[in-house]
């Protein structure tokens, strides 16, 4: 009720109802993770102590899954990186005490997107990093993907382009062996703008067109937009007048065509009150 009444104040639905539902997607891996080590535990004939053990378990990821909510609601709702980091830290704590190496990398990547979002981009660096080897550990290629890219944005912020091209290409090497044409294509973009940040415009353009055609595999027409204008931009710097009319008019059409398919605010104010209950 409490996350209920701050979204609606703050009116920021979609972007909490994308990280609760992926904090929900998390703790479903999770419990599979730990129906695994049940299963491990009684063939080592160690159910006895998994019972009794597993009951404490459950409610201590019970209470860590809710110091994450209460951190997402302080860190996207309310703007309040240091009540959010105390959150996401007493949940890094309980995970850790579980030996769950999952919730545990998810913690890490809370507070380096809450120093991230502070503008302490090397702090949010180190936190990212300390998440990669529990995501290895767990056999989480998304957490580890998703680590990888956001490493690569930060990286590209701080002007490492090298850096921040190895840890875009580890990234879309996962999200393509995993059949995530969104996320590939969203890492394609963070390439081609580490590109266009060196001045490497060729391999720019070369990198958005792979983007494009991952959005279009997606049916994501706002992806496929933005990196419309990101070629056109290109285009722009190369001087080359026609091509970059060419793509901004692509991009503009798209832009009338996803206002026509957009819900009215008052449609999509019922349809987040909706998902918020659920």
């Amino acid at each position: 009720q409490v996350l209920r009444e701050t979204a609606y104040a703050a009116g920021h639905y979609a972007e909490a109802l994308a990280e609760l539902r992926a904090a929900k997607e998390r703790s479903a891996r999770r419990a599979r993770g730990a129906r695994r080590s049940y299963e491990a535990a009684h063939l080592n004939r160690l159910t006895a102590d998994w019972t009794v053990t597993g009951t404490g378990a459950r409610e201590a990821s019970a209470a860590a899954d809710e110091q994450v909510v209460i951190g997402l609601v302080h860190h996207l709702l309310k703007r309040e990186p240091l009540k959010a980091r105390e959150h996401f830290d007493k949940a890094l704590q309980i995970w850790q005490s579980l030996g769950d190496r999952p919730g545990e990398a998810e913690s890490l990547n809370n507070i380096a997107r809450v120093y991230e979002s502070s503008g302490e981009r090397e702090r949010a660096l180190d936190y990212y990093k300390r998440s990669l080897q529990p995501w290895v550990d767990a056999r989480d290629r998304y957490g580890e993907a998703w680590t990888l890219f956001n490493m690569g944005r930060v990286y590209s912020f701080l002007k490492d382009s090298t850096k921040a091209l190895d840890h875009f290409q580890r990234a879309l090497k996962l999200w393509q062996d995993l059949g995530d044409h969104s996320r590939e294509a969203a890492t394609l973009n963070g390439i081609g703008d580490t590109y266009f940040s060196i001045n490497d415009y060729q391999n720019a353009l070369s990198t958005y067109r792979r983007a494009r055609a991952q959005w279009q595999a997606a049916g994501d027409l706002n992806g496929e937009r933005s990196t419309l204008y990101a070629i056109s931009r290109t285009y722009a710097v190369l001087q080359d007048k026609t091509k970059e009319e060419e793509y901004k008019q692509l991009a503009d059409a798209l832009s009338l065509k996803i206002q026509q398919i957009r819900p009215t605010p008052e449609a999509q104010a019922k349809s987040d009150k909706v998902r918020l209950a659920e």
